[in-house]
């Protein structure tokens, strides 16, 4: 994690929406200032990590919790949804405008399996159903990419899509950063490039 947490300084330090200095001049203009860009991104960053990790806590603690042969389903797909959120590198990998959303991914985990603990399993297996759907298509898609090794930014888009509409599902009272639907979700389907 400190080598991760270092990676996403120096990326929110150098490379944010300046453009990569491209003469000597404009690189040591970066150098002068290097200082002072750690240290804003440092502030920008430091308070969305003890935030992230407690709300992972308390998803993690919510979903063991639901140890009934029932919930088997649920546990499994709110694990591999953990899985891919926090994957190896995620901090210096995810974009910043969706790794600042990570607690509420996780506020939303953790709602969904306190829901399940007080009765709501009708809701949250059609929620499974649906979300099962798109997020099969992104897999399946992602892996057709890798083995073209070709990178899509409506394919990334999407996978941010799926955890909206997850939250719009799960936890509708945390609200989402977009407009989600399953008709939206479809439309933005039809945009991604696919063989």
């Amino acid at each position: 994690l400190k080598a991760q947490l270092q990676d996403l300084i120096a990326a929110r330090a150098f490379l944010r929406q300046d453009p990569l200095p491209r003469t000597p001049a404009m690189y040591e203009a970066r150098l002068a200032d290097a200082v002072e860009r750690i240290a804003v991104a440092t502030q920008e960053i430091s308070p969305l990590i003890p935030r992230l990790f407690q709300a992972y806590q308390q998803a993690r603690l919510a979903t063991e919790s639901l140890t009934a042969k029932r919930w088997t389903a649920a546990r499994q797909d709110i694990q591999q949804q953990l899985d891919r959120l926090l994957a190896d590198g995620f901090l210096s990998q995810t974009p910043w405008e969706w790794l600042q959303q990570f607690p509420r991914f996780l506020h939303a985990i953790q709602q969904r399996a306190e829901k399940l603990a007080h009765g709501g399993e009708a809701r949250d297996q059609e929620g499974l159903r649906q979300v099962a759907g798109y997020q099969e298509q992104d897999a399946t898609q992602r892996i057709k990419n890798e083995q073209r090794e070709e990178w899509d930014p409506m394919l990334e888009q999407y996978r941010w899509m799926i955890e909206e509409f997850r939250v719009s599902w799960f936890a509708q009272s945390l609200g989402t950063s977009l407009k989600i639907s399953p008709q939206r979700l479809d439309a933005h389907w039809a945009k991604i490039c696919r063989p």
